[in-house]
């Protein structure tokens, strides 16, 4: 048992070491830019708000909890300036990476979501819903050699009457909340683990 734990520890310091690697602002959802004409927009995604939510199903034979559901939530968006019914619409991508005790893959999406639209003008953000998806963990609960690391990132999308698109934005959350089914709860910096636990 002291083995799997001990070794199940360095592989998530090995992810949590991935994930710190690239510099990233401190802040809140990281904005990757726009294209064309968007309307105002905002994510909110803060330490004690996370934008997203990993759901983790407990083992008490490895002491922790294995990522199993992300629940998304989504911006809020308005139509461009000087539009009374804009469609808008959203989706949301996960990226995993894969990580061993010497090196890490290259970020790769794992799932893209069907767009979800809504009607809405210059004054009042769009009436969405909560995103979600299942998770597979690759590499999970038994698993000593190989961890990951998820992040999501969002894509907001203005349309033109015939449905084209005017414009779109992209940002990626940067807080990811925790909670596991033994009714432990935490918060995570940059990445979700796929293995998360409070004492980590």
């Amino acid at each position: 048992m002291f083995k799997r734990t001990s070794r199940l520890v360095l592989v998530m310091a090995t992810v949590a070491v991935a994930a710190l690697a690239t510099t990233q602002p401190a802040l809140a959802e990281i904005e990757l830019g726009h294209h064309g004409t968007v309307g105002a927009h905002l994510l909110t995604d803060t330490s004690s708000n996370p934008a997203a939510i990993g759901h983790y199903r407990w083992y008490n034979s490895d002491n922790v909890g294995w990522l199993n559901r992300f629940w998304v939530n989504p911006p809020k968006m308005k139509a461009v300036a000087g539009k009374s019914a804009q469609t808008v619409g959203w989706l949301f991508m996960v990226e995993r990476k894969d990580c061993g005790f010497f090196s890490c893959s290259r970020w790769k999406v794992t799932y893209t979501s069907p767009e979800m639209t809504a009607v809405t003008d210059d004054s009042h953000n769009a009436a969405f819903s909560q995103g979600t998806v299942r998770v597979h963990v690759p590499c999970g609960h038994n698993c000593e050699d190989l961890a990951s690391a998820y992040r999501v990132t969002e894509k907001l999308i203005w349309h033109r009457p015939d449905m084209s698109v005017q414009g779109t934005a992209k940002t990626r959350i940067y807080w990811y909340g925790a909670q596991s089914t033994n009714g432990t709860s935490g918060v995570q910096e940059k990445v979700a683990g796929a293995a998360w636990s409070d004492d980590f």
